[in-house]
């Protein structure tokens, strides 16, 4: 039993932040304790999407202006920690799905790019979205998440 601190461990992590999680449980040789891909998948699309609007904030603010601290994770560190995972947590194609969709926050504009695309929706017109790439790459990771959840 490992006791870090916050709760003591038997045979698996309990998961509360899956970017750290992973690290620590593929450091310790450890699997997580949940099963679930759409929780697992969650956080990294949350946490792609924090960091694109950073961009856009930071794009389109008056330099003049205090600089705001940024909260979210940087896109390529979001990306070593799925990187990280242990080779049975996620699916190859999700896990692919999110590297690649990592490397296109990362060099995203802030005009063009998965927050401004998905601020840009207009729920009144359906099937008329125009969406940037990231965008329609995050719908597909999320589609084939709940479909494979479901199987």
């Amino acid at each position: 039993m490992i006791n870090l601190g916050y709760a003591a461990l038997g045979t698996a992590l309990p998961v509360q932040d899956h970017l750290i999680d992973s690290v620590v449980a593929t450091a310790l040789g450890m699997p997580l304790a949940d099963t679930n891909i759409r929780e697992r998948v969650w956080r990294p699309l949350q946490e792609l999407l924090a960091a694109s609007y950073e961009q856009v904030r930071a794009c389109i603010r008056n330099p003049s202006w205090a600089t705001p601290p940024e909260r979210s994770m940087p896109p390529l560190a979001i990306r070593d920690a799925i990187l990280s995972w242990p080779v049975d947590a996620c699916p190859s194609n999700l896990s692919a799905a999110l590297i690649e969709l990592c490397a296109e926050v990362e060099a995203e504009d802030a005009l063009t790019g998965l927050a401004s695309s998905i601020a840009s929706i207009d729920p009144s017109v359906s099937n008329t979205v125009d969406q940037s790439p990231s965008a329609q790459l995050l719908s597909a990771i999320w589609i084939e998440t709940v479909n494979t959840d479901a199987s």
